[in-house]
């Protein structure tokens, strides 16, 4: 009975050291695993915070360029207020270049209507003058062929 015990010690022996490998190898496992679990949570953690500062850096870049597109709008519409100055400004320049030319041209034709009555006068009074010394000549002439015509009757009634 001794030899059937002895064997039995020696088979429990070699279970001993499977079960113990077994045992280790679960637990070299489950180290293994709990630190990728652990490598995967750090993973996770590590991105997490770079996903909360890069929301924090595009919330920044959100609200510069809010600012900027606010600042941008403030100067259209300045731009646009001094561009409508600038119009309704040029607009009443112009309406006064109108209005000046207009004056111009109304007091250029004024003086050319002056200096065509003017010449229209001048010239009717030239007419007159000419009409007068042509009928002055005329009668002038007619006198003197009157006279002449009485010279020549006297010088024939006169010769013998």
């Amino acid at each position: 009975m001794g030899m059937p015990h002895a064997w039995g010690t020696e088979a429990g022996n070699q279970q001993e050291p499977r079960q113990s490998e077994e045992v280790e190898d679960s637990l070299a496992e489950a180290q293994r695993q709990q630190l990728q679990t652990q490598l995967l949570q750090q993973e996770l953690q590590d991105r997490a915070v770079r996903d909360q500062e890069d929301a924090a850096c595009l919330q920044q870049e959100v609200a510069v360029l809010h600012l900027s597109l606010e600042a941008a709008r403030r100067e259209r519409e300045a731009a646009k207020q001094h561009l409508d100055a600038l119009l309704q400004g040029h607009g009443q320049e112009m309406q006064a270049w109108r209005q000046h030319l207009q004056q111009v041209l109304q007091d250029q034709q004024r003086r050319g209507e002056e200096r065509a009555e003017a010449l229209k006068q001048r010239y009717q009074a030239l007419l007159q003058e000419v009409l007068r010394d042509a009928v002055e000549l005329s009668m002038h002439n007619q006198q003197l062929r009157e006279a002449r015509r009485h010279s020549s009757a006297d010088a024939t009634t006169q010769t013998p």
